[in-house]
């Protein structure tokens, strides 16, 4: 889990480990923003002045440029096919950049104007950058193509976030759009948002194949079959900045009103739900069959309608997975 100022925090099932510059070979505490782990499970972490690598037991880092003397923030990166990492972000002077990682360091590879939010590679290696203005940039490893208002029907908004599907199509998160791009043609979904001033912020996939949307103040919204449903309509102003599965993708938890829904790929017996300090806070045994879902009041494990959550669930001789459920 990534903070603004605090570092960054794991949870192995039964406590809390933050690490921060102060106890740890992490470089800043501020904006680590994006996280990412690689092929063999390093972790990576994006902060303002740096890149960090944490292999379980040994930090690396690598100072980010700063051209004119800026401040370069790292807003998303990602590996290409190749095993190399892309970053994208902003700086203090109003210079914005797309860089990588080489034998000698972070490079700045293109200067962009306007901040880079939202990066992704698709299966060619192709680069695409989500950016402040609006425009969808492509990197094809030699020539870079813009798509904006003047020559798509891109509304012109805030590009948050990209997430490639299974099926090759890049999906955006621009402004209060959610929109699919198959390389030809734009179509724009526009999802149910609770106010003028709200935005989608992340774009997820969960194993069945519907997308989901956290949102700034409209909360979590699932995608299906063209049909839009808002999950979190009870909590008003509910800000989901992350959306995630398990890393086997054997395990998704969804909030309903007063339920949370579970879906698995593996046989579960038992759920506990543990508080943000690592607390166990309640236990259910059920029998959820592989493949199929059911549906648990948050008051069976004692969950409030607000907090950080984790839930975790367990077969007959192992624990399959776990989930972080985030409201605010």
């Amino acid at each position: 889990m990534s903070s603004q100022r605090h570092g960054i925090s794991k949870f192995d099932g039964v406590k809390w480990e933050n690490y921060t510059q102060e106890n740890s070979g992490l470089k800043s505490n501020l904006f680590c923003a994006p996280i990412l782990f690689d092929k063999d499970n390093n972790l990576w972490v994006g902060c303002l002045f740096y890149l960090n690598k944490f292999d379980g037991k040994n930090w690396e880092s690598w100072t980010t440029p700063k051209p004119l003397d800026a401040i370069w923030a790292i807003c998303d990166m990602k590996f290409d096919n190749n095993g190399v990492l892309w970053m994208g972000g902003s700086t203090t002077v109003s210079k914005f950049y797309f860089g990588k990682l080489d034998e000698s360091g972070i490079n700045i590879f293109q200067e962009i104007q306007k901040t880079v939010y939202a990066l992704e590679i698709d299966d060619t290696n192709n680069k695409w950058l989500g950016i402040e203005d609006g425009r969808l940039i492509k990197y094809d490893g030699t020539t870079f193509t813009t798509y904006d208002p003047s020559n798509s029907t891109l509304p012109g908004s805030t590009i948050h976030s990209i997430k490639k599907d299974n099926a090759g199509n890049l999906w955006l998160a621009c402004g209060r759009q959610l929109i699919k791009f198959d390389g030809t043609t734009f179509t724009s979904f526009t999802p149910p948002l609770i106010s003028d001033n709200d935005w989608i912020c992340r774009i997820e996939f969960d194993p069945e194949g519907n997308t989901w949307l956290g949102t700034r103040n409209s909360g979590l919204i699932k995608f299906s079959n063209g049909n839009f449903k808002q999950i979190n309509t009870t909590d008003p102003l509910l800000t989901i900045e992350n959306i995630d599965s398990d890393s086997q993708n054997q395990f998704s938890v969804s909030i309903e009103g007063e339920y949370l829904t579970i879906t698995t790929t593996k046989h579960i017996e038992k759920l506990d739900a543990f508080d943000i300090t690592g607390k166990l806070i309640g236990k259910k045994t059920i029998s959820l069959n592989a493949g199929h879902s059911c549906q648990i009041r948050l008051s069976d494990l004692n969950m409030d309608k607000t907090g950080i959550y984790l839930i975790k669930g367990k077969g007959v001789k192992e624990s399959y997975t776990k989930k972080i459920i985030v409201r605010y």
